[in-house]
């Protein structure tokens, strides 16, 4: 009796521990990886891999176990420091866009840094200051052609005597006056340049 007791408990300690074919959590997952004695195993890891789609559970939120392996033996680095994924180089066409990208960001900013340097020596004008000229101009283009209505219905009326044969003469008269404005309007004009441009106001232009 003894003997088949003895005989029963040894078959029993023998006897190898069933492998789970699913895990009921992200835990239970942990516990499995640290109880392979295999893989670095952190439990913030495992839950952010998680979280970026590495370890995906089933529809009813366990893990099944060859999942689990499968993710270990990709994303979990052995105890060696060996094994874990590794970001692959760059392809050489990646490579070139990456390159084209900075050299043309070199080049923008090297433009910039032109622009800049001219604006701080009074090289531009600023289109305030430009759009504030034009207006006036066309304020005295305006002025002109009112003054010319308002004084000269009376000349006009004189000069054709109510005669519509003479309405040749009226268009020559008001050619040359609109001549006179035209010039007026298209003379060259003096822009005064700003000795210098606070940093605020650069910053607007730089912007």
């Amino acid at each position: 009796m003894r003997n088949n007791q003895v005989t029963e408990q040894l078959s029993i300690s023998q006897a190898p521990s069933e492998k789970p074919e699913a895990l009921k959590s992200i835990l239970e997952v942990v516990r499995y990886l640290e109880g392979l004695d295999k893989y670095r195993v952190k439990q913030a890891t495992v839950y952010r891999h998680r979280d970026q789609g590495k370890l995906r559970p089933q529809s009813d939120g366990t893990f099944l176990v060859k999942d689990v392996e499968r993710y270990a033996g990709t994303f979990l680095k052995l105890k060696d420091g060996s094994g874990g994924l590794k970001m692959r180089p760059a392809s050489p066409a990646v490579a070139d866009d990456k390159a084209a990208a900075e050299a043309r960001k070199v080049s923008a900013q090297a433009e910039h840094w032109e622009i800049k340097t001219r604006i701080l020596k009074g090289e531009y004008v600023e289109r305030s200051a430009f759009e504030a000229a034009l207006a006036r101009r066309a304020a005295v283009f305006k002025s002109d052609i009112e003054n010319f209505i308002r004084s000269s219905s009376a000349e006009m009326i004189k000069l054709v005597s109510g005669d519509d044969l003479k309405a040749p003469d009226v268009i020559e008269y008001m050619l040359e006056a609109s001549e006179r404005w035209l010039a007026r309007y298209s003379e060259d004009a003096h822009h005064e340049l700003p000795e210098s441009i606070d940093a605020g106001r650069l910053e607007k232009i730089e912007a």
